[in-house]
């Protein structure tokens, strides 16, 4: 087995309106995609991806699995966009170890805990 994770989908009530959302605080662009009426907005990746899923009567769940997402640039400024983008940080900036790198979190707009992982 070459990677544990294989792909992810991330539920939400209105895909433009995510996509926009993660599109901002990631600084990257999504790739809409209709599969047998099911609107998707994929991340771009060389490897191992995902992608939004419109689900209209989806509801977060208060803790459930949490994705930890690679980030462009710095935890910091990853936070600060989503807050700018009316996402809620739910944990700053934690160093996991000295040799592994930090982590953090936030709620996205349909309320699903994403992590962030900044390697050293």
């Amino acid at each position: 087995m070459e990677n544990a994770l294989t792909w992810f989908e991330i539920p939400v009530k209105d895909i433009q309106r995510a996509k926009t959302f993660y599109e901002e605080v990631f600084n990257i662009e999504l790739r809409d995609m209709i599969m047998e009426h099911v609107k998707l907005a994929i991340f771009p990746a060389t490897e191992v991806s995902g992608a939004l899923i419109e689900e209209p009567d989806y509801v977060a769940p208060k803790r459930g699995v949490v994705l930890y997402l690679n980030i462009p640039d710095t935890i910091e400024s990853v936070l600060l966009r989503t807050e700018q983008n009316g996402g809620k940080v739910v944990t700053t900036k934690t160093l996991i170890q000295d040799d592994v790198g930090w982590s953090a979190a936030f709620r996205d707009l349909d309320g699903n805990l994403i992590g962030l992982y900044q390697s050293v």
